[in-house]
């Protein structure tokens, strides 16, 4: 829809001012996918778009820029990772669907992860919250089968429960993509680390500048739409 202003008589100036609005809460690294750790994550029996299927679903070893060591969960379900190093923008969790909620998960709970079956909890139950807003495991493109171990479920169904209207910035989305041809690969989320390396960027900053200076000739009524 187009707006109308109308200048009254006798209007000599009018300034117009040009606002250049920039947000910047990215910041650019590299990330290599060590492995899967057998200690805190295991296969999963699920179905996904209604094809059911084995998956790893736990922690995730990963270097950020060959330095500092980290562990991560998958936030991509859909997306392949292996073993190598891949370009990755650090991103805020506000910047993937239903990040806020995983964050706070993550923030909160990831470091008391200890065990295989809380590893693979915590793991479908990020899956659920960004994929399918967290409506549990029998709806949605994410869906337990008749294999999927009772007390996974029952540990992911009580992280749905805490994370329930809960949201958190503190937690990196690791946006990877493979060095050699730029191809997405699997994104990551992680904790806010405290290993002096790149981690979550402030929340957007902005920077106003004006600029363009009008000066009209304003006798009589005009018309600018």
């Amino acid at each position: 829809m187009r707006g109308r202003i109308v200048l009254g008589m006798k209007t000599k100036y009018i300034l117009t001012i040009a606002v250049l609005v920039l947000a910047t809460n990215t910041y650019a690294s590299t990330i290599t996918y060590v492995g899967a750790d057998a200690t805190r994550g295991g296969t999963v029996n699920l179905s996904w778009m209604g094809v059911a299927g084995s998956d790893y679903a736990g922690y995730i070893d990963i270097t950020v820029d060959g330095t500092y060591s980290r562990f991560a969960f998958c936030a991509d379900i859909g997306t392949n990772i292996s073993n190598t190093t891949y370009n990755t923008l650090i991103r805020s969790p506000s910047t993937i669907t239903n990040g806020l909620r995983a964050a706070w998960l993550v923030e909160n709970y990831m470091a008391n992860v200890t065990t295989v079956t809380a590893g693979e909890a915590m793991q479908i139950a990020i899956w659920d919250i960004i994929h399918d807003g967290a409506d549990g495991f029998s709806a949605g493109n994410l869906r337990s089968t008749i294999s999927t171990d009772a007390a996974v479920l029952t540990a992911a169904n009580q992280y749905l429960t805490l994370s329930f209207g809960k949201s958190s910035y503190n937690a990196i989305i690791y946006n990877n993509t493979q060095a050699s041809n730029g191809v997405a690969a699997q994104t990551l989320i992680g904790r806010v680390p405290n290993d002096g390396g790149p981690g979550t960027p402030e929340p957007a900053t902005f920077l106003v500048t004006a600029a363009g200076l009008i000066l009209l000739g304003a006798f009589g009524r005009r018309k600018l739409s």
